[in-house]
């Protein structure tokens, strides 16, 4: 799942990618953290560095007084599935059916947002602050999206990338309530892996959540931090692309928690 931090998520109290069933959006780091060497018994993890910061403390959404919402309602089906829309939606339809999926709207990127994502859903809420639109809210996946996105898992045509984050079930370690620790990946010492016709997700990533919030951060289902998650699809094609990422790890259980980039 995607996910963010902050007051508009109250309206709700769950978010991914902006979606939450315990939301994954937060935002971009404000000061280099100091680092320690992470260890895990029986894994090499060198391309891991614990710091000393917790998921909360990459939040820097601004709060809105001046806040507005207009809430429409939708029952138009549509049958395209572009893959911005794959990338945004599979966590919902395959685990969270009735999720809080919100994305910041910039200008550029408004248009993609509503054609391709919001359309998708029964209930979608805009949200202005100071009567400029920032942000989408997106809720009840419409059956017929659900249905399309589950039937592209289970004949295998989910894209590499969407599939590695969202194709398997969360474990019940992904539930656990632990304490965690963050660890910074060092980029350069993951495989890469280019994808250009994921490309386009990317840059409506960067132009909506790096943008307007910093960073984004995404929940996948059930990845372990074990060494050989270094060789993720998804962490090797956003390790090329973002200036840092970092993952969330339950102290216990060593379940991934979240992937934040930025």
């Amino acid at each position: 799942m995607l996910f963010a931090a902050s007051d508009l998520i109250a309206i709700a109290s769950h978010t991914i990618h902006g979606v939450s069933k315990r939301g994954c959006l937060l935002k971009s780091p404000v000061q280099l953290p100091n680092e320690k060497n992470a260890h895990f018994e029986g894994d090499n993890l060198n391309w891991l560095k614990e710091i000393d910061r917790r998921m909360s403390d990459f939040s820097h959404e601004q709060h809105s007084p001046n806040l507005s919402i207009k809430t429409l309602k939708n029952d138009a089906a549509t049958t395209d599935i572009s893959l911005i829309a794959q990338f945004f939606l599979t966590t919902t339809a395959m685990h969270y059916s009735n999720a809080l999926v919100h994305i910041p709207t910039p200008p550029e990127v408004r248009e993609t947002a509503i054609n391709e994502v919001a359309c998708h859903f029964a209930k979608i809420q805009y949200l202005y602050r100071e009567k400029e639109l920032f942000k989408i809210q997106m809720q009840n996946l419409l059956p017929g999206t659900e249905c399309q996105l589950k039937k592209l898992h289970a004949e295998n045509r989910l894209h590499p990338i969407v599939k590695d984050l969202f194709g398997t079930p969360y474990s019940s370690d992904s539930h656990a309530h632990n304490l965690t620790k963050t660890y910074q990946i060092d980029c350069r010492k993951i495989e890469p892996f280019g994808d250009e016709a994921f490309d386009a997700v990317w840059e409506f990533i960067k132009s909506s959540f790096l943008k307007a919030e910093g960073s984004l951060t995404i929940s996948p289902a059930s990845w372990k931090m074990v060494d050989e998650l270094a060789n993720s699809t998804a962490l090797r094609y956003f390790a090329t692309k973002c200036s840092s990422m970092y993952l969330i790890v339950d102290d216990v259980t060593k379940a991934v928690k979240a992937l934040l980039i930025a």
